[in-house]
């Protein structure tokens, strides 16, 4: 008895589509293909038709659940500061939170929240996209047969894969993606804030990576970290040593970012991202 899971991720100039198969008690990779993807936004309608000779060739069965993995352009996550009282109260505050921190209503995105683990600070992790968006994206697979189920941010890979987490204070983790570079700071395993900065040129980056560092220090976080990640041969060298030249003492690290790889560890531990069936997620995670 086996399951399959099949996951997209856009990253820039290229589609990244795998499998994750659940077998007895594990969750494990199965197939994994990259190919060119000129479409510099995120279009629904061409993601799904980029997908569907993948789900022919791969005798991809009708049903079967997709999850997206999204950079933060359309939606993104946010940290909420976590107040004790009833489940009415506490959305209420939720909501009024998020109000003020995504550029629409309440009303009109999805959002999944997490408390994370680890940690001092008494924190939340809220992971958004508007509802037309997530609207889009289901109708889109819809017509190739497919569920999509689930939508996670590539931050939340980034944070659940933090190999000290538990040990280690917050690190900023600097995301390069098409001609932007996304700054994530992660921290006891959620994200604490997620910005995002033009890649026009590495001194402009190590400008904007200096700001957040100092931003980080004005709100009590000390950092120890920052890493450089992108893609399988994709680091960014003018970008590494522009920060190299301006980082104080601190530790720059570079890191690869392996995306199925990083997914299956997140699927393995249980996490969620925005899930867009009506009915409470099945354990998937957890089979």
């Amino acid at each position: 008895m086996s399951r399959t899971l099949l996951v997209v991720c856009p990253e820039g100039p290229v589609l990244r589509v795998f499998t994750c198969v659940a077998r007895f008690s594990s969750w494990s990779l199965g197939r994994v293909e990259a190919f060119d993807f000129p479409v510099g936004e995120l279009q629904p309608e061409a993601i799904a038709a980029a997908v569907r000779p993948l789900t022919l060739r791969w005798s991809i069965p009708p049903g079967t659940e997709v999850a997206l993995v999204l950079p933060a352009i359309a939606g993104g996550v946010v940290s909420l500061d976590r107040q004790p009282g009833s489940k009415a109260a506490d959305r209420a505050r939720r909501e009024m939170a998020l109000a003020a921190r995504v550029p629409f209503s309440p009303g009109d995105i999805e959002y999944a929240v997490s408390s994370g683990h680890g940690g001092a600070n008494d924190r939340e992790q809220v992971a958004w996209l508007p509802r037309s968006v997530a609207v889009e994206f289901r109708n889109a697979f819809a017509r190739l047969g497919l569920v999509l189920g689930e939508i996670v941010f590539r931050a939340q890979l980034f944070a659940a894969g933090d190999p000290e987490a538990a040990t280690g204070g917050p690190r900023l983790v600097i995301e390069q993606w098409a001609a932007a570079c996304f700054l994530h700071l992660v921290g006891g395993g959620r994200v604490l804030k997620t910005s995002v900065a033009e890649a026009r040129s590495a001194r402009e980056v190590a400008d904007r990576v200096h700001l957040e560092l100092l931003s980080a220090q004005t709100y009590g976080q000390v950092l120890s970290r920052v890493t450089l990640a992108a893609p399988k041969g994709a680091l960014n060298d003018e970008i590494a040593s522009a920060l190299k030249n301006g980082a104080h003492g601190l530790g720059i690290a570079r890191q690869e970012a392996d995306i199925p790889a990083m997914f299956l560890r997140f699927w393995r531990s249980g996490a969620t991202g925005i899930w867009l069936v009506p009915e409470d997620p099945a354990p998937l995670a957890m089979v």
